[in-house]
């Protein structure tokens, strides 16, 4: 098939002042302005790239904004910040090059406006140019996995209801991804956002271009999401909309995660590979489904986590799912990281937990050596307690509220007090000796405080609550995250259906992987008998969970 090159033209900067389409011109593109007015004429790009006039190399700010680092999303240009929403200029399209054609956007930021007043649903829409490479090359899966990160940095849709959507386009990658929030799958399904994608979009980029493409997909979501939203979830804009001002930021809400990124969640990125290129199934990430990794997938989800403790020992693991397999949880690392400096035994430590909140963690670092050391405890760093009055209450993790870094001269030691949240809605209290882990949760989950730690949490939970939870210690919830009574109770039972369905969704991961494991075997053993000069080891196609994503190249 001969592709039509997608070439978008050059704009003037007068476009970025159209109505709706440019709420929030000064604030997006202010780094560009200059370049932006230079771009009168309009001449074509090879590429696919970026208009507006000017190179994004110009300015480093936006270059940052238009080619982010693929592991960090925070350089991408926040249409609703609190500095957008405070000057009345939020806008649902961060769009800083002016790519889209000024009626496409406008059209978008209409029908974005309209799912949040009338549906409470928060859809963004992002237009970058590409991800900026390191050392190696960037795998087709980075710009799903990117387009994640994105979302749950900046929290699109509720913290309540996880209702968000992002719409993230590449134009020179020529790749589109479009997340859904947690809650999002009974309304945007699986199967029907791929069938848009395959048989309507795509086309309509390939006849029209990206930025029509574009608006298209939003038409599209605008019509199935018309009237089929629950009442409830628009609140939250009514109370906006209680001040005349409907442009709240973005709340809060986490992202569904894709195939081979968090499995056992549940989840959708479809990645659209809009080149003329085809690519092939590997570009789609379904190298991922050989024998062997399904095998080890399956080992994970047969068996209890465990992790080890600074000693080497094989501990257990707070939750049902392995930390590699948790959203927003990294290992820790680095040459003053206190675990690893612990494992190496160059310093010593020990910890008492007492409770949550504040001062409730205490922490004594000893530096054993004959010379000077640094020790870094990064925030959201996991210290995990089995209670020593109760050894029958389940491992409550503690989370880190605040970073500490401090030196150490030879035989020095330092005694830290350190406020926490509490990692598990259903688990006792800790009391006793904890132990500190090599991991942590993100930075970004911190911010939003115990509620949401807790909603976090729930993903990983086990059913079963202990006799003494920690979110029936009411005095002590207010007391330390000023949460009443009331709100905990409502929390409580928000966070019983998470567990409830996360659980159900575990059980389920496990049985489609058995059952993926046994195809694979069956179609690696006849590909054996059929084609015995092959190798045995052949790929996957396919299979997986259905809630991974949908691809497509042309």
């Amino acid at each position: 098939m001969i592709l039509r090159s997608l070439q978008p033209l050059q704009r003037a900067a007068g476009r970025a002042a159209n109505a709706t389409a440019s709420t929030a011109a000064s604030v997006l593109t202010a780094p560009s302005a200059s370049a932006a007015a230079s771009g009168g004429s309009s001449s074509s790009s090879s590429s696919g790239g970026v208009s507006g006039g000017g190179s994004s190399g110009d300015d480093p700010k936006l270059e940052a904004a238009l080619k982010p680092s693929a592991e960090d999303p925070s350089t991408v240009l926040n249409p609703r910040s609190s500095e957008a929403c405070a000057l009345r200029k939020a806008s649902w399209v961060s769009d800083p090059a002016n790519f889209l054609e000024a009626e496409h956007r406008a059209a978008i930021e209409e029908i974005s406006e309209r799912l949040w007043v009338r549906g409470g649903l928060q859809c963004a829409t992002v237009v970058l140019q590409d991800l900026k490479e390191g050392k190696a090359k960037l795998p087709p899966k980075a710009y799903k996995h990117f387009s994640v990160k994105l979302f749950d940095h900046w929290g699109v849709g509720s913290a309540k209801h996880h209702n968000g959507i992002l719409v993230v386009l590449f134009t020179e990658a020529r790749t589109l991804e479009v997340v859904t929030g947690a809650n999002m799958q009974p309304f945007v399904p699986d199967n029907w956002l791929e069938d848009t994608l395959n048989k309507t979009v795509v086309p309509t980029i390939q006849e029209e271009g990206q930025s029509k493409g574009l608006l298209v997909l939003h038409e599209y979501l605008d019509e199935q999401l018309d009237d089929n939203l629950p009442r409830h979830w628009n609140q939250e804009s009514r109370a906006y909309l209680g001040s005349n001002d409907t442009r709240a930021p973005f709340m809060g809400g986490i992202a569904r995660a894709p195939k081979g990124f968090e499995p056992g969640i549940g989840g959708i990125v479809v990645a659209m590979l809009l080149g003329a290129a085809a690519l092939g199934a590997n570009a789609l990430g379904n190298n991922e489904d050989t024998l062997e990794v399904v095998k080890e997938r399956l080992e994970r989800y047969s068996t209890r986590p465990f992790f080890q403790d600074v000693s080497g020992n094989k501990v257990e693991w707070p939750y049902e799912a392995h930390p590699v397999d948790m959203k927003e949880v990294a290992t820790s690392s680095g040459a003053a990281n206190l675990y690893d400096l612990c494992a190496a035994g160059t310093v010593t430590m020990e910890a008492e937990a007492n409770s949550i909140g504040f001062k409730s963690l205490s922490v004594l670092v000893r530096n054993p050596g004959q010379t000077p050391v640094r020790v870094d405890l990064p925030a959201g760093s996991f210290f995990i307690t089995r209670g020593s009055e109760y050894p029958a209450r389940r491992m409550q993790p503690q989370i880190v509220r605040k970073a500490e870094s401090f030196e150490l001269a030879p035989g020095e030691e330092q005694a830290l007090v350190l406020d926490t949240y509490c990692g598990d809605s259903t688990a006792s209290l800790p009391q006793g000796s904890a132990l500190l882990t090599p991991y942590y949760l993100d930075k970004s989950r911190l911010y939003r405080g115990q509620a949401e730690i807790w909603r976090w949490s729930a993903q990983y939970q086990t059913g079963h609550s202990t006799a003494y939870p920690t979110s029936r210690e009411y005095d002590l919830l207010e007391q330390n995250f000023a949460m009443s009574r009331m709100e905990v109770d409502s929390l409580r039972s928000e966070l019983n259906r998470i567990v409830k369905a996360n659980v159900k969704a575990r059980q389920e991961e496990l049985e489609a992987t058995k059952k993926r494991v046994e195809d694979l075997t069956k179609e690696q053993s006849r590909k054996h008998i059929h084609h015995s000069s092959s190798s045995s080891s052949s790929t996957g196609f396919g299979g997986g969970r259905s809630g991974g994503g949908a691809g497509a190249s042309f």
